[in-house]
């Protein structure tokens, strides 16, 4: 009927879900979100120690993308994150990715 919302195939739908209303995240989220940031950490301190390996600086690069692609998913599909949310880590990574190719372009 008009004016009824209609009901979701799966529970697991969260789409147009508002995200106060979703649950919270899990004990296995948050340690899974610890773990991510301890080898983000690492990753990045050892690039900020071999600048002088393109492999290194690109493998640092390529996390940088791999959080924004996270970040993009979680806004756009899930639904699970705001703009604001997720303003400071993609200005950060994009930043720092954008400075990392630079310093490989220039051959610095």
């Amino acid at each position: 009927m008009a004016g009824e919302p209609r009901a979701e195939a799966s529970a697991a739908h969260h789409l147009g879900t508002p995200i106060a209303a979703l649950p919270a995240a899990s004990g296995v989220a948050a340690r899974a979100f610890a773990v991510w940031t301890a080898v983000t950490c690492i990753v990045t301190a050892t690039c900020a120690f071999s600048l002088d390996q393109p492999v290194v600086v690109m493998l640092t690069v390529a996390s940088f993308a791999a959080a924004l692609l996270f970040f993009a998913v979680e806004l756009a599909v899930f639904r699970t994150m705001t703009v604001a949310n997720i303003a400071t880590p993609a200005v950060i990574a994009s930043v720092s990715a954008l400075w990392l190719l630079k310093h490989l372009r220039d051959g610095a």
